[in-house]
């Protein structure tokens, strides 16, 4: 018992001491963020106490969540060093745990993103997380979803992002609920020829009607099919318009501008859409979309085709809050002693 005794308290000691040391370094390089969260009554010390954690341990908690990533790279071509000090960098900027921060690296990663994307994608998806109301992970499988399904890179990769937040913005979802529900459609829409954009802009405005994602997207899934695969009925109406077929009309016109074609062509005869589309959840999305949420789609898409940053916006305002500058000083404190404990 004394011999265990001794060992607590050197630990105890220890871990007070590399405290000391790691509050030195953060001081000086974080006074933004520390005088942000005395504006909230809370002093870096107090807001810290309990930590109590060896920076040997957590040295040795990071160390092998990155050698689980380590398993999905090629050690050759790429530093995983580097990498390790980037999600470093990243815990710094992004208020998510740092266990977080590895375990969606990992999802990146087995999702085959690119080494080029692959950091952009897990802080984009951080932000995403925090901003869109979901976790770090929920993020990374919605947007390696849509980079994959639709084939993005770089830049188009990195604008992902600003859609799906604008979907969360101007819809009534968020981003645990459309990553549970994207890819039943993502793969059907790219090979449509139905863009991401339009996508999302129809997604946003069918849930702001009142339906959940899932039903939103199952709708929409049935209408690109009805129009991709017609029936007899749908086939002759979209031929009588002078299209080949339902493909091209899709790759031409766009979901929602083909529906309203469609529309024109029964003479907004219910029961002739009905034949035409041949399911009850094809019809709601084609009538809604040409109709009451037509001006919420139109105005959505025209705001995503402009490509602002409303992502970087609207983490803006979630990392301002006690919560997030909270967790941004205990990631500054984590990752020095961290680094404390790899010396």
């Amino acid at each position: 018992m004394i011999g265990g005794s001794n060992i607590n308290l050197t630990a105890v000691i220890r871990a007070k001491d590399e405290a000391s040391q790691v509050f030195n370094n953060i001081g000086s390089s974080n006074d933004k963020l520390l005088g942000k969260l005395k504006n909230f009554g809370i002093a870096a010390g107090a807001a810290l106490v309990g930590v109590g954690v060896s920076s040997i341990k957590m040295a040795g908690d990071f160390e092998a969540s990155m050698a689980n990533v380590s398993t999905l790279v090629d050690t050759t071509a790429e530093s995983m060093e580097d990498m390790s000090n980037e999600v470093l960098e990243i815990a710094k900027r992004v208020p998510v745990e740092i266990s977080d921060l590895t375990t969606a690296l990992y999802d990146v990663r087995s999702a085959g993103i690119s080494a080029g994307d692959a950091m952009m994608v897990l802080e984009r998806s951080a932000m995403l997380a925090k901003a869109g109301l979901g976790t770090t992970q929920e993020a990374v499988d919605l947007a390696t979803s849509a980079i994959n399904s639709f084939g993005f890179e770089g830049e188009e990769a990195a604008k992902v992002f600003d859609t799906i937040q604008l979907t969360v913005k101007t819809g009534k979802t968020n981003i645990s609920e459309l990553a549970q529900s994207f890819g039943m459609v993502s793969g059907v829409a790219n090979t449509a020829g139905v863009s991401f954009n339009e996508l999302m802009a129809a997604t946003a405005a069918l849930t702001t009607s009142g339906l959940k994602s899932s039903v939103a997207q199952t709708q929409l899934r049935s209408a690109i099919l009805a129009i991709q695969a017609p029936s007899t009925d749908m086939a002759k109406i979209i031929n009588d318009l002078g299209y080949e077929s339902g493909q091209a009309m899709l790759e031409q016109l766009g979901l929602v501008e083909s529906m309203k074609k469609i529309d024109e062509a029964a003479g907004g005869n219910v029961d002739v859409l009905k034949k035409a589309y041949g399911s009850v959840e094809a019809l709601g999305s084609a009538l809604a979309l040409t109709g009451e949420q037509g001006e919420s789609f139109n105005k959505t898409l025209e705001e995503m085709n402009e490509g602002g940053d409303v992502l970087d916006e609207e983490f803006g305002k979630v990392k301002e809050t006690f919560d997030g500058m909270f967790q941004l000083l205990k990631n500054n404190f984590n990752v020095e002693m961290i680094k404390l404990g790899t010396k």
